[in-house]
């Protein structure tokens, strides 16, 4: 399965060379984004007891450990993920011994068989992950054990033969959050081998390798692994390869030496293009890296030398000095005459007037000296969500964070617990509008395919049990990057799922980046449930990588990133604006955001503020020796932000004060048509609604058992800043408006000045009216009319009544029976306000409903 920050588990390049039997080789598996900081590596003769010991002094813990013929292989690393370990050492297979470690926590590591006596390596993990273990040794290959570990559930975490004897090692997660996983087991002589290649291609890899009459080779699709290199090197070349896998981020995973063997391994087919991978994963030293110029020199007028021509004049991009890079891009011009058009854009680009953004990290609250990224902020921007990788206080792997914002600044990051949180991977993709929902990428049991959305319900300050959204969401595919619309009608995500259009290949290599083609789809909600996915087009979508989405609160600005679109770097953020409300395949020409945003490198995940001034991003830290990833804020150059919006903050109570959990509906008042719906939140009735310029809306809140209460608000002039009302909705049980003859105010109700005649704004409301009324046959209502104080008392009697009238007649062309309702006209009295302001007086200009008579 792919790893949330890998695209995809590829099997990379391997030396070609004929072992004869005086020699002695490595069998080596490396692989990125595990969890080891630092790593050595030793061979020996005899049991390397001293050298585990003196190096678990200063931290490093056994995690590889493999004997061939009484030659030991052992990997050191440096781990959060292990608290304490064990080795013992036993003439007799210590059953016990373990079993009675297992008890008290511990998991096993490694069990070796050498010289007539059991070496067992035991952990005890930081994090409380609930593991079960089983394991089988004997002479005999444990092809039915297995067989039935597998039916159980139970994955092959370890697979080795020792001078004579088979050992497997069966793992699983003991709680309901299993993982969904297949194994195979492949004997191979070199990693040639045809089967081999088309496991890996299929995004299987290698989580164990031991030798018997060849390599025995454990796959596993599944458990979250990243990209993978897997190599058999001559022992004397091994420090040098093993030392360029630490440069490129990839750990040691399994570690084979063995002599007297002889073996025939041949090139892999796609060697060429890992060395272009390695070197454009590199940053060039300055404009004359002498090899960065022979590649682009060696791959001219191609797409991976493009890419190295931008990584070329991205040093000085990225120190803001245009000019120069700009100069780059002119002086290889002649290089590259299949890409005039995509370097007049960049250089474009690149003249454009720069505004002088300025970065922010976000601290140490939320940064750690682990990678964090893919932050997630609520719409409000008072919570932020994100991914960290390996911290301390994790499950184990890739674990959600969460943070809020206090008086300006961001509270000290917490785990969000064991309720989302596994000791496998799990990263934040996006929150519903109301905060309720929150999405997640994981691979387990129940997924369809390589990587699948998933989905937790706030529960109060719990989360629900994880659920798994159905197709069309997900599919047999890879399937991430969830992004609410506001209104909550729309979810946009990305698949690499097949599609009609023209697109590259999965697993290719292309543009100096290994993956294929991602698009970006949408799914609308229906009576019945979400629509199918929609592509967004061939405008926002490409053959190549479109990833990221974030649609704006303002409902029409959409924010991406793509390597098929012009850019500076591999991925470049983009801005479009939907054309049409009734088609989400139109779209305006995706626009670069410039080079005060896009780097020569990749760009993604972006998530722009409500008020569209900033936007936060993760990526790694220049200025960190580390070279982690941290988290930043950037304000937003102006031609980048979105259109203005305003929002709607309050608290839906009941008479007495007490939050109700009910939904909050808008609809636009001018067609009807209903816009968007959210929940309060149900612990303090908490409501946030954000509305788009350029509409006057109705907003109501409504609750079974409740009468529903509606709002107003016009925002159909022009606005300039962000407009924020707090408006708190207190809402009646129906039970007591009947039994105490409660007067409600019908508050959306349009008239002309002067005039007793319904406009059309009114109807939205009036329908609500017309449900209660059939849904509660046994009431007569009176509908009472009133204004303010300007005008004569005649004058004002005579209006408020054709308007209760006008309300009444409306009731009764829609079916209801004209001897349930009175109409009456109450002038100037009894006013709920001050008449001296504009505001008292539309105040007091209302229409309100009486229960006169039920059957209580």
């Amino acid at each position: 399965m792919k790893r949330f920050l890998g695209i995809i588990v590829i099997n990379l390049f391997l030396f070609a060379f004929t072992l004869n039997s005086q020699q002695s080789f490595v069998i080596a598996t490396a692989t990125q984004n595990v969890h080891y900081k630092f790593q050595r590596w030793k061979t020996s003769k005899d049991f390397p007891e001293e050298y585990i010991a003196e190096y678990k002094k200063q931290g490093f813990f056994v995690t590889s450990l493999q004997n061939y013929n009484n030659f030991w292989t052992v990997v050191i690393s440096k781990t959060s993920v292990i608290k304490e370990q064990l080795v013992v050492r036993s003439n007799d297979f210590p059953d016990e011994y373990i079993n009675g470690r297992i008890y008290q926590g511990w998991s096993i590591n490694s069990i070796c068989y050498s010289n007539k006596e059991w070496f067992v390596v035991m952990d005890l993990r930081r994090f409380s992950r609930k593991e079960e273990q089983e394991y089988y040794y004997g002479l005999r290959y444990p092809k039915e054990e297995i067989k039935k570990a597998n039916e159980k559930g139970y994955y092959v975490s370890k697979l080795q033969y020792n001078n004579g004897y088979w050992i497997a090692l069966f793992s699983r997660d003991s709680d309901a959050k299993r993982e969904k996983f297949s194994q195979e087991v492949l004997t191979i002589r070199s990693f040639d081998d045809v089967s081999l290649k088309t496991y890996l291609n299929g995004g299987w890899h290698i989580s164990d390798m031991t030798f018997k009459d060849g390599i025995v080779v454990l796959l596993t699709d599944g458990l979250n692994w990243g990209r993978q290199d897997n190599r058999i090197v001559l022992y004397s070349n091994m420090s040098e390869v093993i030392s360029n896998w630490w440069n490129y981020k990839y750990s040691i995973t399994n570690l084979i030496t063995i002599y007297d063997v002889i073996l025939n391994v041949s090139s892999a087919d796609n060697s060429e293009y890992v060395n272009k991978f390695f070197l454009l994963s590199e940053k060039p030293t300055g404009e004359d890296d002498a090899r960065f110029i022979e590649f682009i020199e060696d791959n001219k007028d191609t797409e991976v030398g493009f890419r190295g021509l931008q990584k070329l004049a991205g040093v000085s991009i990225n120190d803001k000095k245009w000019d120069k890079g700009i100069a780059v891009y002119e002086k290889y011009r002649s290089k590259f005459p299949s890409f005039k058009d995509k370097i007049d854009k960049i250089v474009a680009i690149l003249k454009a007037d720069a505004e002088g953004v300025k970065i922010e990290n976000l601290g140490e609250n939320i940064n750690s000296e682990y990678n964090d990224y893919f932050p997630i902020i609520t719409l409000e921007g008072k919570r932020l969500y994100f991914c960290s990788f390996n911290r301390e206080d994790g499950y184990g792997g890739e674990d959600i964070y969460y943070s809020d914002e206090k008086n300006g600044v961001w509270q000290k990051a917490v785990n969000i617990g064991m309720q989302i949180n596994t000791g496998s991977h799990e990263a934040p993709l996006g929150i519903s509008a109301d905060n309720l929902e929150l999405t997640v990428f994981g691979n387990y049991s129940e997924s369809f395919g390589n990587g699948d959305i998933f989905y937790y319900k706030k529960m109060g300050d719990n989360w629900s049990e994880r659920k798994h959204y159905d197709e069309p969401i997900n599919s047999p595919y890879f399937d991430s990057d969830v992004c609410f619309s506001s209104d909550g009608n729309a979810i946009f995500f990305v698949s690499d799922r097949p599609y009609d259009g023209d697109y590259d290949e999965k697993d290719n290599f292309s543009k100096g980046i290994w993956g294929g083609n991602l698009d970006i789809y949408v799914t609308v909600k229906t009576d019945s449930g979400w629509s199918d996915a929609i592509n967004l087009g061939k405008t926002i979508n490409t053959r190549y990588i479109d990833r990221s989405p974030f649609l704006h609160p303002d409902g029409k600005t959409l924010y991406f990133s793509s390597s098929g679109h012009t850019g500076l770097g591999g991925l470049d953020v983009f801005k479009s604006t939907r054309l049409s409300q009734t088609s989400w395949t139109e779209w305006s020409e995706p626009v670069n955001l410039g080079k005060e945003i896009n780097t020569y490198d990749n760009d993604w995940g972006y998530k722009i503020s409500l008020d569209g001034n900033f936007a936060y991003f993760s990526a790694f830290n220049n200025e960190d020796t580390t070279k982690k990833q941290d988290i930043f804020k950037i304000r937003l150059p102006k031609k980048a932000r979105p259109d203005m919006v305003a929002t709607i903050k309050g608290r839906v109570v009941d008479a007495e004060g007490k939050p109700l959990s009910a939904k909050i509906k808008w609809e636009n008042l001018s067609t009807g048509e209903a816009m968007g719906e959210l929940n309060s939140d149900p612990i303090d009735g908490s409501f946030f609604v954000v509305l788009p310029i350029g509409k006057k809306y109705g907003y109501y809140a409504e609750k079974e058992g409740y009468y529903p209460v509606s709002k107003n608000i016009d925002l159909t002039r022009n606005i300039d800043t962000m407009l924020t009302l707090y408006e708190d909705v207190v809402l009646l049980p129906i039970k007591q408006i009947k039994e105490k003859n409660i007067s409600i105010r019908i508050n959306n109700l349009f008239f002309d000045f002067n005039s007793s005649e319904l406009l059309s704004e009114s109807y939205p409301e009036l329908n609500r009216l017309i449900k209660f009324l059939e849904e509660n046959p046994d009431v007569r209502l009176e509908i009472s009319g009133y204004t303010d104080d300007i005008g004569s008392e005649r004058y004002n009697k005579k209006l408020s009544i054709e308007r209760a009238k006008a309300v009444m007649n409306y009731l009764v062309s829609k079916g209801i029976n004209q001897k349930l309702l009175t109409a009456k006209g109450y002038g100037k009295s009894n006013p709920v306000s001050q008449n001296q302001t504009d505001d008292g007086r539309a105040l007091n200009r209302r229409v309100e409903i009486k229960i006169i008579d039920s059957k209580k």
